[in-house]
């Protein structure tokens, strides 16, 4: 799905990012990295997943349509056998065989309209399902993207206390 393929190019980008990186110090894995590139790939996502929630609904509305057409159907094929036992009714022996055929056709029209609906549903459940599992991924796509930035931030942050306590203590020796 290119939703997916999206989302992973999104991560791979973070990667570059920070592959791409400079260290802050030369005995330091702490890095400096370009913000507003993040922030940028961060927006996109945030601007694609709607697409995909979109897409769910969309699953929504077509099971609508499938349960509406097999019910149209059924309900066109009940009443085409209905019709048909009124019109063959003139005798007795006609009567009988028109009303056995007739009870034929209404049982199978309702087989046929169960089948139908039943086979509407599994195909509507197996996309709602596929639309979950796409969801998850991305939810879980964006936890770890989320860590990986907050993980990058308290880098950062210890990196500039670190920092910030080696200038204090230079200061200190030097007075």
């Amino acid at each position: 799905m290119a939703s997916e393929d999206a989302l992973l190019d999104y991560l791979d980008a973070i990667e570059e990012v920070l592959e791409a990186s400079n260290k802050t110090h030369l005995f330091s894995n702490k890095i400096s990295v370009d913000k507003d590139r993040i922030m940028e790939i961060i927006a996109e996502i945030r601007f694609n997943l709607p697409k995909d929630i979109q897409k769910a609904k969309s699953l929504l509305r077509d099971y609508d349509k499938v349960i509406h057409e097999a019910q149209s159907k059924a309900n066109d094929i009940i009443f085409t056998a209905e019709e048909e036992a009124k019109h063959r009714i003139n005798s007795n022996e006609i009567s009988r065989r028109a009303n056995d055929q007739a009870t034929e056709i209404i049982e199978g029209a309702r087989v046929y309209a169960r089948k139908l609906r039943v086979g509407g549903y599994e195909h509507v459940e197996e996309k709602l399902k596929e639309a979950e599992h796409i969801l998850k991924e991305h939810m879980d796509a964006l936890e770890e993207q989320h860590r990986r930035v907050m993980d990058f931030y308290q880098d950062a942050l210890d990196t500039l206390y670190d920092n910030r306590q080696e200038i204090v203590a230079r200061k200190n020796n030097q007075t």
